[in-house]
């Protein structure tokens, strides 16, 4: 495993020479690319894997505006069920851009951080966590996992928040 991540570096780093310090965009690009898949790769079980989490730090330093990136280490920082950085990279990839895939996991982290907040910012979280799946589910009414997290966040909104049979309805 170590003898072929230090070849695939090896690989990434000779086709991408520095002259004379100067990177060219595509470059930082295709390596940004590269190590996102790598770390990718690598966060697919379900345990936290260092080594991923590394690689997918580096990709997202090399291309800031990469949103993919920026969804994949949240997913890492949320297996070693660390939900701050998890949001922060989740909420890092909308600043670039919106799309469905950081709102649903921006609801769920919020949705889980409330739990060790107070009362009134537990309140605060589950209500910002059903927004952000409601934008979700707007950005693709066809797609099923946002419809998915939606219901739960409403759930979760009538359990914390008011036993509005309402509410109940809307999860279901």
């Amino acid at each position: 495993h170590e003898a072929c991540s230090e070849n695939v570096n090896q690989d990434i780093n000779a086709s991408h020479p520095n002259i004379d310090g100067y990177i060219s965009p595509e470059s930082i690009h295709d390596k940004a690319r590269a190590l996102y898949l790598r770390g990718r790769a690598l966060n697919v079980t379900s345990s936290h894997d260092p080594e991923s989490e590394r690689l997918l730090s580096k990709s997202v330093k090399l291309e800031p505006s990469f949103v993919e990136a920026w969804n994949e280490l949240g997913e890492s920082y949320w297996k070693r069920e660390d939900v701050d950085n998890a949001r922060i990279c989740f909420e890092g990839a909308l600043s670039h851009r919106e799309n469905k895939t950081s709102l649903r996991k921006l609801s769920i982290v919020l949705r889980q951080k409330s739990s060790s907040l107070s009362a009134e910012e537990r309140l605060r979280a589950i209500e910002a966590g059903l927004t952000k799946a409601r934008e979700s589910v707007q950005l693709d009414t066809s797609d099923g996992i946002s419809w998915s997290i939606l219901g739960n966040a409403y759930l979760a909104h009538f359990f914390s928040v008011s036993q509005n049979p309402r509410t109940l309805r809307q999860a279901m």
